[in-house]
């Protein structure tokens, strides 16, 4: 990888701090050759205004909005149907969706995934009872499924896990629901803070701005 540098957004409360906002910003300047999501599912949401239109996404990272390269990282948790959901949004609202890349190390959310979720942890935990907990689990397990186990589902949109020039990374959630450093029980499953963006695979000696 030719990396420049890697510029990072990320919340310091609970979510919705306006984060997807700032990538937009950020990203409007074509200053970035690839903006990357690097944990959570589709229970996280960035809503943005391109040409005063509201336009919003659950798991693929704003840059497509300003053609940008957007990769879904390996360190996210994908449903299926959701993702098409979006890319077929996308397409109705005249976005180019062969930037959007997906790593092939990410893992899927399964209908069982999302059972379990809604019957166990929505009242007791407040989850958003989209799967990811168990999924999450299931990954750690080492019985989870991932991207690579389903081409024939996302064929063009497995990403070749290259990344160069410019990055940004775009975090999902915030500090206070990281999983290790969040207000535990009342957490999200994944690494929310700016380290785990190095999930992605650059070095860490690569981040230059945090934006907070």
């Amino acid at each position: 990888m030719n990396i420049d540098y890697v510029d990072i957004c990320v919340g310091l409360a609970w979510g919705d701090e306006g984060k997807g906002k700032i990538v937009s910003h950020l990203t409007s300047k074509k200053e970035y050759d690839f903006v990357c999501r690097w944990c959570g599912g589709d229970n996280a949401g960035h809503t943005i205004y391109v040409d005063n239109k509201k336009y919003s996404t659950h798991l693929i990272p704003s840059g497509v909005f300003h053609g940008i390269k957007s990769i879904i990282g390996p360190g996210c948790v994908i449903n299926v149907k959701s993702f098409f959901k979006e890319i077929n949004y996308l397409k109705e609202n005249g976005f180019d969706v062969n930037l959007i890349k997906i790593s092939p190390k990410a893992h899927i959310i399964t209908d069982e995934h999302i059972e379990e979720d809604i019957n166990k942890y929505k009242s007791t935990f407040g989850t958003t009872g989209r799967g990811i907990g168990p999924c999450y689990r299931d990954k750690y397990a080492r019985i989870g499924r991932q991207v690579h186990q389903y081409k024939e589902v996302f064929n063009e949109y497995i990403w070749d896990e290259k990344l160069n020039g410019k990055i940004l990374c775009e975090g999902s959630q915030g500090f206070w629901l990281d999983v290790d450093h969040g207000n535990y029980p009342f957490i999200t499953s994944s690494n929310t803070l700016p380290y785990s963006a190095c999930n992605l695979g650059f070095p860490p000696q690569k981040i230059r701005k945090i934006y907070e």
